[in-house]
């Protein structure tokens, strides 16, 4: 068999033309457990900072209505989970999580609000379910958002409520406990799309 017809019977890690085929399909995941997962967490670590925040004092409406929508969000993500699939759902959790963040933004502390510093995690849950175009509307919401609350600080239109460090670490409470699960889920998915590939190719 010569080299070519090796490579025409390799294992195809994609399909996709453009970028548009999200990574979750990408390597053959359709990514449902994983979302499954990331709105559970969310859903409890974001419960669980709304009674921290009760607890350390840090309870007045402009931090924890945002809280709230969080874990609403999550439950009807979950929802729509099971009623209509991955899809459906991971753009309902993105778009009102990315909505979240920037209304929290324009509303308290501008670029300066906890919630939108941490809004990149909404765009690589973007590119790994929704692909390239979804990931670049949102991406480009997320730029004009930013910019937008940057210059209304300028011309005094935004004066930046004070925030604490326990407001960050609230938020990192949610943050990093879910970028962990991400990045170890994509790590053994690509191990075992590449374990498949490279038998694929001993086979030829």
């Amino acid at each position: 068999m010569t080299a070519r017809d090796r490579a025409d019977h390799m294992p195809a890690l994609t399909t996709a033309r453009d970028g548009q085929v999200p990574f979750a399909e990408m390597i053959e995941d359709r990514g449902e457990r994983m979302l499954r997962i990331v709105l559970l967490l969310t859903l409890g670590l974001g419960a669980l900072t709304i009674v921290a925040g009760f607890l350390v004092g840090v309870y007045d409406p402009t931090r924890m209505l945002p809280r709230v929508a969080l874990v609403a969000v999550c439950a009807l993500s979950l929802l729509a989970l099971n009623r209509w699939g991955v899809r459906p759902a991971v753009r309902l959790f993105l778009f009102a999580a990315l909505c979240v963040c920037v209304v929290q933004g324009f509303a308290t502390s501008g670029v300066r609000t906890p919630s939108v510093a941490a809004s990149p995690a909404v765009l690589m849950l973007a590119g790994w379910f929704l692909g390239r175009r979804e990931t670049f509307l949102l991406g480009t919401l997320g730029f004009l958002s930013v910019t937008a609350m940057a210059i209304l600080e300028v011309r005094g239109h935004l004066v930046p409520m004070p925030r604490s460090v326990l407001d960050y670490w609230l938020l990192l409470l949610i943050v990093i406990p879910v970028a962990s699960m991400i990045g170890v889920h994509a790590h053994a998915r690509f191990l075992d799309q590449l374990r498949a590939a490279t038998d694929g190719v001993r086979r030829f």
